[in-house]
């Protein structure tokens, strides 16, 4: 049986003159091709609450924090 991970995507507002404020959910499609290329079945996780996110994750045999923005170094006491 193949195994299922779970990636996490983000939530963005869209700034453009069409679409603006309308949100939708960001993911390089790098991730996915790389769970496919491994082996494994990739499950994308949007921001959900809490409670919904802990049944899909009971289906899940690993999962990738995709990231985002940097973490300020500063929080780290560095420069």
């Amino acid at each position: 049986m193949k195994p299922v991970i779970g990636i996490a995507a983000q939530i963005l507002k869209d700034t453009t003159d069409q679409f603006i404020g309308q949100e939708y959910i960001r993911l390089n499609e790098d991730y996915i091709r790389a769970v496919t290329k491994a082996g494994g079945i990739p499950m994308v996780l949007a921001d959900l609450p809490a409670e919904d996110l802990k049944v899909l994750i009971r289906y899940c045999d690993g999962l990738i924090l995709s990231g985002g923005w940097d973490i300020d170094p500063l929080l780290f006491g560095e420069n």
